[in-house]
């Protein structure tokens, strides 16, 4: 998943709220099959963000933020508040 289609799901989902993205890095990441092999699996993101004002720090306190993102995009995300 690009930087910029996470930028567009943020906006989307906190439309009031002014978050700016410091770090983003994507780890591929694998799992066992029924033979044992490793196959790929979907990617991790990991994320540093900013907010801008101090209202929109309650969508990561609540520790919502990465909850959200995961379970709209099917991937998993780790999200640092910076």
């Amino acid at each position: 998943m690009k930087r910029e289609i996470v930028e567009k799901i943020l906006n989307t989902l906190y439309p009031d709220k002014k978050i700016d993205i410091i770090h983003f890095e994507v780890l591929e990441k694998n799992q066992l099959d029924e033979n044992n092999n490793w196959i790929p699996d979907t990617p991790a993101i990991f994320m540093d963000v900013r907010f801008k004002d101090y209202e929109s720090k309650e969508i990561y306190f609540g520790g919502s933020m990465s909850e959200e993102l995961s379970k709209y995009t099917g991937h998993e995300f780790s999200i640092t508040k910076i």
